[in-house]
């Protein structure tokens, strides 16, 4: 029995050896490498690529841009999704639409970089000796639940020695919590202008899937940092009302 002991002992520390050093060389995930021998697959990437770095970006300041009144926080400006100058009133809605307002700056901060995704194709194939034809873009984007359908239509020609390849479509769709997100911000912006509070700690009991963070800055500005549990995403942005004077 003793020796049986030993033995499973030395098991266990091997086995435990081997996930110390699995995660001792685990390394950040790395974008594919992606090249034009599949058309679709190297428009998809480098859209999906372009994207993602666009949302990345937008996301921590409220997903829109507001060229207008803005929270500058933490060497940031977030966008307020319920503001007024007031006293005592409550706020009033500055985005009442924020995901179709999102969908448009999106598609308008990108469509140059889907551009270039397409330039970039094209480029590398007539370098490499093949001659192509390339039309009109129809771009688009439309969010959905837990996803973000991306349509990317264009005929688009290869000639490589006497054989010719058409495309006609590059669409697809990626996995993002950017619908539940701002759908979420939308419903709490919208319960700030009608009741200057929202229960978030009793809505991430009904809705585990996202966590609330609410911060109180001053004069009536609150601060919402809504976090999708399994992807990580945040969303940010501000409120400002029911503003108390100095004193009271």
């Amino acid at each position: 029995m003793r020796g049986q002991v030993i033995v499973w002992v030395f098991v266990a520390l091997g086995i435990t050896a081997t996930f110390v050093l699995l995660l001792s060389i685990k390394t950040n995930p790395q974008r594919q490498e992606i090249t034009v021998d599949d058309p679709v697959t190297y428009m998809q990437t480098c859209v999906r690529d372009a994207i993602v770095d666009e949302l990345d970006s937008r996301l921590p300041r409220g997903g829109i841009v507001d060229k207008g009144i803005s929270l500058e926080y933490n060497n940031l400006s977030r966008t307020y999704y319920c503001y007024t100058r007031s006293l005592f009133q409550p706020c009033l809605m500055h985005h009442p639409l924020p995901l179709e307002t999102l969908t448009t700056q999106l598609i308008s901060a990108t469509r140059p970089l889907v551009e270039s995704c397409f330039a970039s194709l094209q480029e590398q194939l007539e370098a490499s000796g093949k001659e192509t034809i390339m039309r009109s873009l129809t771009y688009s984007l439309l969010f959905a639940p837990h996803s973000l359908e991306i349509t990317l239509e264009r005929p688009f020609t290869i000639i490589d020695r006497g054989t010719t390849r058409e495309y006609q479509t590059f669409s697809f769709t990626m996995k993002t919590p950017v619908y539940e997100l701002i759908d979420l911000a939308r419903e709490i912006a919208s319960q700030e202008a009608q009741f200057c509070y929202f229960e978030y700690a009793g809505y991430m009991i009904l809705y585990p899937a996202i966590t609330i963070e609410k911060k109180t800055i001053q004069d009536g500005i609150k601060l919402y940092t809504l976090k999708d549990v399994s992807s990580k995403q945040e969303l940010t942005f501000a409120t400002r009302g029911c503003v108390l004077p100095a004193g009271l």
